[in-house]
């Protein structure tokens, strides 16, 4: 019944993958894996979303397994978002990240690594510097030193910026987990200058926070 009262709220003015915000899913595993498979069988983008939120209302916690498979399917199926669009990847992100529960972080570093979305990037950064664990240093490391790095930055290059938000997305976060490991990259951030004004600057920043 809840998804089907969604459906006729959109049809009187609501926004398309409208949600209610006090909606609650109950009915255990029985509704949850009703809904996954509901997921699984539309490439809508609305219909995505719509089901994305209603299993981030489920009461059941089982529910963040589900969101991560969503997640992470195209990463693991290698369709890089030519099933799951990218605004019910964020949605589950968003209901994710709030779970601050580690278990996740390499759900979080894959779909950092490898999502060809920049604000779904820039989540799964948020969702690594909300665990604050240090086990993905290195690699956050790695992608700011080397993976994401240009020898000749441009404003006016697209995908530059584009990478570049996402590595200012994880210096803010190396700096929130504040290991001392990050310090190298962020010296080259701020001495070579190969970025962004705000970039720059996030490493400034993320320097004050390290935890020596």
């Amino acid at each position: 019944m809840g998804f089907i009262a969604v459906l006729l709220f959109t049809a009187n003015g609501f926004a398309s993958d409208y949600v209610p915000e006090d909606l609650k899913i109950g009915g255990g595993n029985q509704s949850l894996e009703t809904l996954k498979a509901q997921f699984f069988k539309t490439t809508d983008r609305d219909q995505q979303v719509i089901i994305v939120k209603m299993i981030a209302k489920h009461t059941s916690d089982e529910k963040y397994k589900v969101l991560a498979e969503i997640a992470e399917f195209d990463i693991r199926t290698d369709k890089l978002g030519n099933f799951c669009h990218p605004d019910a990847v964020q949605a589950a992100l968003d209901a994710m990240i709030l779970t601050k529960d580690q278990k996740y972080e390499s759900t979080y570093f894959n779909i950092l690594n490898k999502f060809d979305n920049t604000k779904v990037r820039i989540t799964a950064a948020k969702g690594l510097a909300m665990i604050g664990s240090p086990n993905m240093v290195p690699k956050l490391v790695n992608m700011v030193k080397n993976e994401l790095s240009y020898a000749a930055f441009r404003e006016d290059n697209q995908k530059m910026v584009a990478d570049d938000m996402v590595v200012e997305a994880i210096i803010t976060a190396l700096g929130d987990i504040g290991d001392p490991r990050a310090f190298p990259a962020l010296l080259q951030v701020v001495t070579l200058q190969n970025h962004r004004f705000q970039t720059i600057q996030a490493a400034w920043a993320a320097m004050e926070k390290i935890q020596w």
